[in-house]
């Protein structure tokens, strides 16, 4: 199930420092991280759910939300021990697969 919620989703915290944005499709994530003064990396990560609303993102270094409570237009997350809030959007056709021509 939040497999499903997560899909199609794209999550940017919401943060006047930090730059982390997650595109879910399916067990991959679209993420762009690092500051906004500052560098940023653009990986392509996997992610896996370890509860019912517990997720870890691995990749550079793993990140793991627990407590995920989806809100409208907001999901709010324990990250890594602490409080976090992103901003969603949610893709239109997010389960059609896309194919490259």
């Amino acid at each position: 199930m939040l497999e499903q919620e997560l899909d199609g989703l794209r999550a940017e915290l919401i943060d006047d420092e930090s730059v982390e944005v997650f595109s879910f499709n399916g067990s991959s994530i679209a993420a762009t991280l690092g500051t906004k003064s500052g560098p940023v990396t653009a990986p392509i990560v996997v992610y896996e759910v370890t509860g019912i609303n517990s997720i870890i993102i691995r990749g550079l270094f793993p990140i793991i939300w627990e407590n995920i409570e989806f809100n409208e237009g907001f999901i709010r997350v324990k990250r890594n021990g602490s409080n976090a809030t992103y901003k969603t959007t949610k893709r239109e056709n997010a389960s059609k697969k896309r194919k490259l021509p």
